[in-house]
């Protein structure tokens, strides 16, 4: 049966190397070394450890109802990606873009898990402060330091990311461990300067929001006028989750089109032709955009640059696009894997959820967040 996480590290009474027996992922890192100038603890296990306990040493368990347990599993999970992307390079070690990984694994592992079960929401809000623990260190170096900013306070808590960028540099051994914190503590000042700390960045209205995040030269604090005229839903999510059904009930009134339906009514395979089949499908789309019809764009949409791709040619029309995310339970997508009747190769599906990039906040002019259970839907928000 499953656990809910958050209730075994009460059990555990967050004992890290309890926990960490328990996950065979946390006790993989005893083997990865650091570059001891940055981190003279030693290992990536003794390093999380120190982090840990750091958390739960400080009053930041003074927050409120799941904001702790958020905090905690972000800790446990921020250097994971490390089991993956450290390597030697011109005689140190290092690891690059181990934030990136670290989200994307550990989404995957509480995704597919059979012991453990962390609620979507929950899951999300851990992912991206591990996709975003470095920037409260690094900010300094963006070259759009607000913009920086303003996208990850529509992503995570930044009271929790400060919390976390505090304890890694507490739970660590290093020569600039003055001048990092405070540099954190200088990303929390401006970060409440810039009005994004202990909130999201408010926009004048969704459109502006919306050529923000698409344009980093408008300013934040302009108002500019919605000049949208049509509606485009992109639907986004894994292979089985539900999108089909979702748009029968909730978008049966609009035009659809399925890049699955080309390849059925042209007998098509993915990997015969899957460029001809999006080719089709954009120019059916640009049909409608033309025209200035509402439409639906249905397919997996689960990499980031593709869902900009689309966002940015529908746009150029006029259309507000809308992203809808639909999930369904990993267990339910093998089920009705095995009953339909082009089913895919089921490691093929795993290599969809590691590579899967999540649907952002501020990705489209509205976006919707969907959990699928026995044809049943849940919002989400974020």
């Amino acid at each position: 049966m499953t656990k809910n996480f958050f209730v075994f590290l009460e059990e555990k009474n967050y004992c890290f190397d309890e926990i960490a027996q328990s996950i065979p992922m946390l006790e993989k890192l005893k083997n990865i070394k650091q570059n001891p100038y940055h981190h003279g603890e030693g290992s990536v296990y003794c390093h999380t450890k120190l982090v840990c306990e750091v958390i739960l040493e400080k009053d930041f368990f003074a927050l409120k109802g799941s904001q702790k347990n958020i905090l905690f599993t972000a800790a446990l999970f921020h250097d994971i990606g490390k089991l993956y992307c450290t390597k030697i390079e011109n005689g140190s070690i290092v690891s690059p873009f181990h934030s990136k990984k670290g989200e994307k694994l550990f989404r995957a592992f509480f995704y597919k898990n059979e012991s453990f079960s962390i609620p979507v929401k929950e899951r999300e809000q851990i992912a991206n402060l591990i996709a975003f623990h470095m920037l409260p260190m690094h900010f300094l170096q963006k070259e759009n330091m607000d913009f920086s900013l303003i996208r990850a306070s529509w992503c995570v808590e930044m009271k929790l990311l400060y919390f976390l960028a505090l304890a890694d540099i507490q739970g660590r051994i290093c020569h600039d461990k003055r001048g990092l914190l405070q540099t954190v503590f200088y990303f929390g000042e401006y970060a409440n300067e810039i009005e994004c700390f202990d909130r999201k960045k408010a926009f004048a209205n969704d459109y502006t929001k919306w050529k923000y995040f698409q344009n980093h030269t408008i300013g934040h604090c302009c108002q500019l006028f919605d000049a949208t005229s049509f509606d485009v839903v992109v639907l986004c999510g894994l292979p089985l989750a539900g999108k089909d059904t979702y748009i029968k009930k909730h978008l049966g009134h609009m035009h659809c089109i399925s890049l699955d339906d080309l390849r059925e009514k042209y007998k098509i395979s993915p990997s015969e032709g899957s460029k001809k089949i999006v080719q089709m499908a954009i120019e059916k789309a640009k049909q409608s955009l033309r025209k200035k019809q509402d439409f639906v764009w249905n397919a997996t949409n689960i990499i980031f640059d593709t869902r900009q791709k689309l966002c940015q040619l529908f746009s150029n029309y006029g259309a507000r696009v809308t992203f809808v995310y639909i999930e369904g339970e990993y267990t339910a997508l093998l089920h009705r894997n095995e009953v339909r009747e082009r089913t895919i190769p089921e490691n093929v599906l795993n290599q969809m959820i590691d590579k899967m990039d999540f649907l952002q906040n501020y990705e489209g002019y509205q976006n919707k967040y969907f959990v699928s259970e026995q044809n049943h839907f849940y919002e989400i928000s974020f």
